[in-house]
Order: C-alpha cells, then sequence, then structure tokens
C-alpha cells in the first residue's frame, strides 16, 4: 500500500471516530437514593452519600412501582428511587424512568 493511501485511510478512520465521539455526548446511568424535593419539572434526589442530585423530569419520563405504571404524584420526600438519567451535552440530568420502592401510602 502507498504512503498516500494509508495516509488517506487514517484520515477517513480518524474523522469517523471523532463523528462518534460527538453524537455519544449523551450518558445514560442510574442513581439510587431517596426523593429529597419533588416541583412539577424538578426531581431532586439525595444519594447515600448526601448529594443533592437534580434531575428534569418531564412528560417523557416513565414512572413505574412494581413492574406497574406509577404517577409522578407519588413522588414525596422519602420516598426511595432508582433513575434512569440522561446526562445531556449541556450537563443537564434528565430522568428517563424512575422506579419508586416501597408500598402505595393511602391518602
Amino acid at each position: 500500500m502507498s504512503r498516500c493511501a494509508v495516509v488517506m485511510l487514517a484520515a477517513v478512520t480518524l474523522s469517523s471516530c471523532a463523528h462518534r465521539a460527538a453524537g455519544a455526548a449523551f450518558s445514560i446511568w442510574e442513581l439510587r437514593g431517596a426523593v429529597a424535593t419533588v416541583q412539577p419539572t424538578l426531581l431532586t434526589v439525595r444519594h447515600k452519600t448526601g448529594q443533592l442530585v437534580p434531575i428534569v423530569i418531564d412528560d417523557r419520563t416513565l414512572f413505574i412501582r412494581h413492574h406497574e405504571h406509577e404517577s409522578a404524584a407519588s413522588l414525596r420526600p422519602g420516598v426511595r428511587v432508582a433513575v434512569t438519567v440522561e446526562t445531556s451535552p449541556q450537563h443537564v440530568y434528565r430522568a428517563r424512568q424512575v422506579e419508586l420502592f416501597g408500598r402505595r401510602d393511602s391518602r
């Protein structure tokens, strides 16, 4: 293979890697803790380390308990949760799914 062909192949390979890295800016991770505060579009979860993590909730957020759909109205301070979080390129945390643990309290 000629030197020119190797250089062109390397340039194409590196440019495709750079494109993937730019497109992979969103990351998905899980946060476990207890609800600290709830607002209509913001959930704050206290991690076991004591750190408070603000997470955006919206109409795309799925709420579940015991494998069944749940309402966002069930979120109250102290409720244990596991949140599937999506981090945007701007470092905004958005809840994809919030799993609530424990039983439903009757009101």
